[in-house]
């Protein structure tokens, strides 16, 4: 497990490299409020919501939306956690993490975590361009851009490889501003 753990870090380095299967992750962001301890906290609140748009193998979309879902729990640093698709009447958890297959691109990152946006129509046959963000509320704390080549459906292991490098970017193993936090310090730079 380490070892493909390790290759996934690489898949997720910055500037955009190309990991396995042709993946390619960019635009990552990371906020100063990111801990990866906090998905312990969202675990004792129910979990993660998860709000998956787009359609680009033209299935079931709780299907898509499942199948990522357990992608992502396989493929993150900070305690393990569940990605709920579909919470129960009493869900109480504000941590969300919304994923857009073809997102048009004019969407932002932070308008994941305000509104539900609507995907183009995704054709995985043509590559998919993965956009996703990891929200408290309507805040965004982490998001990332994944693109991959050409995917022929949920079991293809180029559609695997994408989703487990967007789950490293999402939550990554420490933010830049854990040392500042462990140095006392609270302003880059200093």
């Amino acid at each position: 497990m380490a070892a493909s753990l390790t290759g996934l870090l690489a898949a997720c380095a910055y500037g955009g490299a190309t990991g396995p299967g042709g993946v390619v992750v960019s635009q990552e962001y990371v906020g100063s409020s990111y801990d990866p301890a906090d998905l312990g906290f969202a675990q004792s609140r129910g979990g993660v919501l998860l709000r998956v748009s787009g359609q680009p193998f033209g299935g079931d979309e709780t299907e898509l939306a499942e199948t990522v879902g357990t992608l992502l729990e396989g493929s993150h640093f900070g305690p393990p956690v569940d990605f709920i698709v579909a919470p129960p009447e009493d869900f109480r958890s504000a941590y969300k993490v919304v994923v857009v297959f073809d997102a048009p691109l004019a969407t932002s990152a932070p308008q994941l975590c305000r509104s539900d946006p609507r995907a183009v129509e995704a054709d995985g046959s043509d590559g998919l361009r993965i956009m996703a963000a990891y929200c408290i509320g309507t805040d965004r704390v982490t998001s990332a851009v994944v693109n991959v080549g050409p995917v022929s459906g949920l079991d293809d292991p180029a559609f695997a490889s994408a989703n487990r490098a967007l789950g490293l970017a999402l939550f990554p193993p420490a933010s830049a501003n854990d040392e500042l936090r462990r140095s006392g310090d609270s302003r880059p730079g200093s």
